[in-house]
């Protein structure tokens, strides 16, 4: 009885169809949960003393972002103000357990893009609802014998002051050590992927470890089980990515498959692993990491007889360019770029990190005076990476579109593997998204959501314009990741700059453009230079980027879009400001900088101005700017106000509300609206949050 009970079991495992079914299954649990599942913040109060486990430690100029695991998840932010606070946060590590209390805040999107991806909602799908700035905190001690050992790992790792991050990325998969400039230059390369810890990297720990004990072990079932132990305490204390989940499942599944004789397909293996993932977590399609893991795994398993070549260096170019179209679509819809030499460049990356980087950081780990060598190797790794940086020919950038047609590139891309003749058909594919889709989304206006600060995108027969780019006051270095990857997914691969001023809330953000995109032409104003104008021109003119001053009357075009510059030079930098009156046919729209109510005075004075459809408030709606006489002159259809969500100014001021809403006047603030999306001519207007304030 039990015998047949097993020979029925060994025959569903053989069954192509179990595996479909389980599979199809995990897909309607996952589209049950995005339809129905809607995680519900715990209740927390800024009386009560909570505990929890650092899981991230990430370090800022003047701050530390931690995360805690425990009953409630929170974001912990540790300011960095005097001695005694780098001493105690220095005595931090992941693994440490803490006990705090201090004000509590919801986790809520900075900004609100309309190419941008929701941040909180996303934490909140890991059970991350909170924030917490403490007024009291205290480090206990962790009896948790895991987080111990993590921690150890972790106070060990930071004696390596030279390398400790790159050794915390190689050994535990943590980057958050990682520069962001580093990051970033990886990223650009297309080589990323070399520094997550994924199969490869655990098929190289765990291969040697097999190996080793199978010779010294006669029992492959004695080296099978060490293996296994071995392999999930690892699993456990690096940070748990889905590539190294996969690859360890992976491992053991076919090891226990191999060594009882059951005779299950690789590609069945595969698909178990997929779908009990997808079960014990549906959001994880989210991951790109995990949609990396199991589309290159499967695509090397199901096509591993192709790939094989006599040379092993053939042998690698085919699996480097496979490997690189496979993913393509998954890195052109969360990236919206790629650099097609990053195949090349993978001919030396993968060798060099995978058998010399990546040992010797164990070896390092072991033996601390080998540290030297190992910084030698990774000096080597960033000027390598660093001469190969400024060939960027091979970087492409592609708008996004419909997530189906991605889906219909990564079928296709299987199509053309059986049927090759199809491959021009695929590549002329990818050439109209990158150069012809951006030419049919026609022209239109953005104001995008950048928080305290100003930034309008103009876009018009394929040519595109920034007034201001916006940036945070005070902050010595700008965070543009969010607004260049906004730029990037609108298909933009060059653009023009204007400037209103040189104020950091407007000015900010261009020298992260100029490093990411070819700037053709950059308008100041009129006004003195500001500390960020004057290192601007620097290096404009490094760049060999056209400047011009835009004083009073000079006009430019864009496509359908003409700019003229209305204001003069004054004393006073937000006066200064340069305000353009811009047309399109006959929809007319105005800009005011942040300038007062004297130069709103003047321009009325000046100019006749016609019926405006459109005005951005000057100075974030500040109570010194938006006159009656403004408002009176001509009717205003929309009133466009940029400003951040608790903004330490307050803006926009209630009196400026009250003055628009006397008049009729729509108005979208981006604290309430997000980004807003102006069509030509038609003039439909449309914002990320759908909410219009009347």
């Amino acid at each position: 009885m039990v015998m047949h009970f097993l020979l029925k079991c060994r025959k569903i495992l053989l069954s192509n169809w179990f595996y479909v079914l389980f599979f199809l299954g995990s897909l309607l649990y996952v589209f049950y949960s995005y339809l129905f599942y809607i995680p519900a913040p715990p209740k927390v109060s800024e009386n009560k003393q909570y505990k929890g486990t650092v899981t991230s430690k990430q370090e800022g100029e003047d701050y530390v972002l931690l995360e805690t695991t425990g009953k409630i998840n929170f974001q912990v932010y540790l300011s960095i103000n005097h001695q005694e606070d780098k001493d105690f946060i220095h005595h931090i590590q992941v693994g440490s357990l803490l006990s705090f209390q201090g004000k509590i805040e919801s986790i809520q999107d900075e900004f609100y893009l309309f190419y941008g991806t929701s941040y909180s909602k996303k934490l909140a799908r890991t059970n991350l609802f909170y924030k917490i700035f403490p007024e009291q905190i205290i480090q206990l001690e962790q009896k948790n014998i895991l987080f111990k050992i993590k921690e150890k790992i972790y106070t060990y790792l930071n004696c390596f002051p030279s390398s400790k991050a790159y050794l915390k990325t190689f050994l535990l998969g943590d980057q958050t050590s990682l520069s962001k400039k580093t990051k970033e230059m990886y990223q650009t390369l297309g080589i990323s992927h070399l520094f997550a810890l994924s199969g490869m990297h655990l098929s190289f720990i765990i291969g040697g470890l097999y190996g080793f004990l199978k010779k010294w072990l006669n029992k492959e079932t004695y080296c099978f089980w060490i293996s296994f132990c071995l392999l999930v305490v690892y699993a456990l204390l690096v940070k748990q990515s889905p590539s190294i989940m996969r690859a360890s499942f992976f491992f053991l599944l076919f090891r226990f498959n191999k060594l009882y004789d059951l005779h299950i397909k690789s590609y069945q293996l595969l698909l178990l692993i997929l779908s009990c993932f997808l079960l014990l977590n549906p959001f994880i399609l989210e991951e790109i990491s995990f949609l990396y893991s199991f589309s290159i795994a499967s695509g090397l398993v199901l096509f591993q007889k192709k790939l094989a070549a006599t040379k092993k260096w053939k042998s690698l170019l085919k699996t480097s360019c496979f490997s690189f179209f496979l993913s393509l679509p998954i890195t052109i819809y969360y990236q919206y770029q790629t650099n097609f030499l990053s195949i090349l460049w993978n001919l030396f990356f993968i060798p060099f990190v995978s058998l010399i980087v990546f040992p010797l950081s164990f070896l390092v780990f072991i033996c601390p005076p080998l540290e030297p060598i190992f910084c030698f190797v990774i000096m080597i790794l960033e000027k390598i990476s660093t001469f190969c940086l400024p060939f960027s020919m091979g970087t492409f950038i592609f708008m996004k579109v419909s997530i189906f047609y991605y889906l219909f590139l990564f079928c296709f891309f299987f199509f053309c593997l059986f049927f090759p003749k199809f491959f021009p058909l695929y590549f002329f594919l990818l050439f109209c998204h990158s150069f012809l889709f951006p030419y049919g989304k026609g022209d239109r206006f953005t104001m995008i959501d950048v928080g305290q600060g100003d930034c309008f995108l103009f876009e018009s027969k394929g040519k595109a314009l920034l007034l201001d780019t916006g940036g945070k006051e005070g902050r010595k270095e700008q965070n543009a990741t969010f607004l260049l990857r906004e730029l990037k997914a609108r298909g933009i691969r060059k653009i023009e700059v204007l400037l209103s001023h040189g104020d950091q809330d407007h000015a900010g953000n261009v020298e992260p453009i100029l490093q990411d995109f070819p700037v053709t032409f950059i308008g100041f104003n009129a006004g003195s230079d500001t500390e960020t104008e004057k290192m601007l021109k620097t290096v404009a003119k490094d760049k060999k980027i056209p400047t011009q001053t835009m004083s009073e009357q000079k006009s430019l075009s864009l496509g359908r879009f003409a700019f003229v510059q209305l204001n003069s030079k004054w004393e006073n930098e937000n006066d200064s400001s340069a305000i353009y009156f811009v047309t399109y046919q006959d929809k007319t729209m105005l800009f005011l900088g942040d300038a007062s109510l004297k130069v709103e005075k003047k321009i009325l004075e000046k100019y006749q101005l016609p019926s405006l459809n459109l005005i951005k408030i000057a100075h974030h709606g500040s109570q010194t700017s938006t006159s009656e006489e403004l408002l009176q002159s001509q009717p205003i259809s929309f009133a466009f106000i940029s400003s951040g969500r608790n903004n330490f100014y307050h803006h926009p001021s209630p009196s400026t509300i009250n003055k628009l809403t006397k008049y009729h006047i729509s108005i979208y603030n981006t604290q309430e609206v997000g980004s807003v999306e102006v069509s030509f001519p038609s003039l439909k207007v449309k914002s990320v949050l759908s909410i219009k304030n009347k």
